[in-house]
């Protein structure tokens, strides 16, 4: 071999050695309807649940015009317009984090999670006691204190009502939860405060048996 083939040879090694591959996006594939259903796969055809950090392309088929596929996450807030029947492709970098995807319209009901990386777990909701009966009395207490002032955020209620006669009603910016008059029950709710007022009230006597708190940013 020539000393200028030799030459062009090595120069070709190191430009290779020195510019490695792109790393190719990862493809995930998102549907939406036409029935009451929503998910987010892998390649395999496996529901995700967690995924390392980095770029990856996502293919979203919504398959229905009352539907949509709402992804939101650290750096990423995306979705498909509810009243479409549409295909579209993301191209999206994840970050470490917690990841979740829903339908707009049916969040309740039609919604999933992942993770990114190795996030610290969330964290536990403070645990709310809420009282009604079997007097006319109605309270709302943390560590058997009475609540007149919370932060925003996410929170257990334990809710405990005493007397048929009465019912515990809480009501604020989001939130709109009651039992039923007529029965006594201990139920637990899981709520989401958001900054404003919050009332609580026994519906029949909601003059009388009520209570209100604040809770701020």
């Amino acid at each position: 071999m020539g000393r200028r083939r030799l030459l062009t040879a090595v120069v070709c090694a190191v430009v290779s050695l020195a510019s490695p591959a792109v790393a190719q996006a990862e493809d995930l594939f998102a549907t939406v309807g036409p029935d009451f259903t929503i998910s987010l796969r892998n390649a395999a055809g496996l529901s995700v649940t967690q995924l390392d950090p980095g770029s990856y392309r996502i293919v979203v088929d919504d398959r229905s015009d009352f539907h949509n596929f709402h992804l939101s996450g650290p750096g990423v807030n995306l979705a498909t317009d509810v009243e479409a029947v549409e295909k579209v492709t993301w191209d999206v970098v994840f970050v470490e984090g917690r990841y979740a995807f829903m339908c707009d319209p049916h969040a309740t009901v039609m919604k999933g999670a992942f993770t990114v990386g190795n996030p610290p777990p969330p964290p536990v909701p403070a645990r709310l006691v809420a009282t009604v009966g079997p007097s006319n009395t109605i309270t709302l207490t943390r560590n058997g204190a009475r609540v007149r002032t919370l932060t925003a955020g996410a929170y257990v209620i334990v809710v405990r009502d005493r007397s048929k006669r009465h019912n515990f009603h809480l009501t604020g910016p989001g939130v709109n939860r009651k039992t039923v008059v007529g029965r006594t029950a201990t139920v637990t709710w899981n709520v989401r405060l958001g900054p404003g007022t919050f009332r609580y009230v026994s519906d029949p006597q909601a003059k009388r048996v009520r209570g209100s708190f604040t809770v701020t940013p």
